[in-house]
């Protein structure tokens, strides 16, 4: 099973719901965000940054006809550490009145990246 943690806002290049990580860097640069939440989204950030392998490949192919085919990230739901750090953040996120979905499906489509945490599908 896959899962994705959304917020209610277009992704432009896939059309699909953008995922959290833009709303939390948001968070951070706001000022009503509290001094202690914004150090843990920083520290989540940062976890992210260390621990979740940015993808090499986003679409099926780089000719014109795939450039409105753009994949998105799917977590493995096997990957437990990194799952529970996207809840997290996603509790985070709420407090602050921002509404995340959280989305879980055993198919995504066709996978055009795919390491220990994470798959891009298109």
């Amino acid at each position: 099973m896959y899962i994705r943690f959304e917020i209610d806002k277009r992704d432009t290049r896939s059309g699909r719901p953008t995922g959290m990580f833009t709303l939390a860097y948001d968070l951070i640069e706001d000022i009503d965000t509290e001094n202690y939440q914004r150090a843990k989204i920083k520290e989540l950030l940062n976890y992210f940054g260390d621990k979740l392998p940015v993808p090499t490949k986003f679409a099926k192919g780089k000719n014109t006809y795939h450039k409105n085919k753009h994949g998105i990230s799917w977590l493995k739901s096997e990957a437990t550490e990194m799952v529970s750090k996207f809840w997290e953040l996603k509790i985070i996120l709420e407090e602050y009145g921002h509404h995340i979905i959280v989305t879980k499906q055993d198919y995504v489509g066709k996978i055009v990246y795919e390491d220990d945490f994470q798959v891009v599908a298109i």
